[in-house]
C-alpha cells in the first residue's frame, strides 16, 4: 500500500491503492485507488493525520479536486500499448491586469511505461514566468537495486512552440525521476493568455515515446485551434498521422 496526499487550499485527501495480481488478470486494476479526506496539524517536518468522512471506493484522491473547486478540468487517459490509468488535471485562475494561472497536476495510477516529459503549447508572442514544479521525496532504497531514486528535478525550458518540463528517459537513467505509478507531479506557470482546450505532449519513460492529450486548457494564442490530423514536426510520426505533403513545419503547427 502506498499513501499520497492532495492538498487543495486546507483541505488533503489521503490515497491507498492495493495492487493484485488476479485483478490484473482479469482486468480490473482500474479501481483498486480509494481515497479519504484526512486533517492535517503540525509544523515543519512533524505532522500527524486523522480521518475525516468516509472512504471514497474506486477513485483516486486526485478526482476528489474537482470535487471541492468546480474550476478543475479532468482527463482520464490510458497509456497506448500499455493501458495503465492516468489522470491530468488542470486549474486556470484569472490573476487580474491580465494575468493567468497555469496549473497541471499529471497522476500515474498504475502505469509500468511511466512518464518523463511534459509540455504545454505557448505561442512566441505570450510572457509567461514563474515556471514551477513539485515532485515527491524518495527514501528508504524505493529505487532499483535498493537505492533511492533520482531526486533531481524536471528541467523547464521553451521549446519549439511549447514550455516543457523534462527528466532522463529510461534508456538513459533506470533510476530517473520519472511519474511512477500511484504518484502525481504538478506543473505551473503564469501567462498573459487566457484558456482555450488544446493538445499537451507527454513523454512516455521506458519506450520513449511521446504521446498526444487534447482537450486540455491551455494559453489561448488568439488562433482559433483547428483538428489535428498530423503532428507536422517531421519528428514523431508515432504520434499521429505522418504528414500526407511531406511538408513539416515546427512541432505542433501542422502541416
Amino acid at each position: 500500500v502506498r499513501i499520497d496526499a492532495l492538498a487543495t487550499s486546507d483541505r488533503y485527501f489521503g490515497e491507498a491503492i492495493y495492487v493484485t495480481q488476479d485483478d490484473a488478470v482479469f482486468a480490473n486494476q482500474n479501481n483498486n485507488a480509494s481515497y479519504r479526506e484526512i486533517t492535517a496539524t503540525g509544523a515543519g517536518s512533524a505532522w500527524d493525520f486523522s480521518l475525516l468522512g468516509p472512504t471514497v471506493r474506486g477513485k483516486s484522491a486526485v478526482e476528489a479536486w474537482p470535487l471541492v473547486d468546480a474550476g478543475v478540468q479532468q482527463t482520464t487517459f490510458f497509456v497506448p500499448d500499455e493501458g495503465g490509468k492516468a489522470i491530468l488535471s488542470s486549474r486556470v485562475t484569472a490573476l487580474g491586469e491580465g494575468q493567468f494561472h497555469y496549473e497541471y497536476s499529471l497522476y500515474n495510477m498504475n502505469s509500468d511505461v511511466a512518464f518523463h516529459s511534459f509540455a504545454v503549447p505557448v505561442e512566441a508572442q505570450m510572457t509567461l514566468t514563474n515556471p514551477g514544479f513539485t515532485d515527491v521525496a524518495y527514501r528508504n532504497g524505493d529505487g532499483p537495486g535498493n537505492v533511492d531514486i533520482d531526486p533531481t528535478d524536471w528541467i523547464s525550458s521553451p521549446s519549439a512552440g511549447h514550455r516543457a518540463w523534462s527528466t532522463q528517459t529510461f534508456a538513459q537513467n533506470p533510476s530517473a525521476n520519472a511519474i511512477r505509478w500511484s504518484t502525481a507531479f504538478n506543473f505551473r506557470f503564469d501567462c498573459d493568455a487566457p484558456p482555450r482546450l488544446g493538445t499537451v505532449r507527454i513523454g512516455l519513460y521506458k519506450t520513449g515515446q511521446k504521446m498526444t492529450l487534447p482537450g486540455v486548457q491551455v494559453p489561448d494564442g488568439g488562433i482559433a485551434p483547428g483538428v489535428s490530423f498530423c503532428a507536422g514536426d517531421g519528428i514523431d510520426p508515432q504520434v499521429t498521422t505522418p504528414c500526407p505533403c511531406a511538408n513539416v513545419g515546427q512541432i505542433g503547427h501542422g502541416c
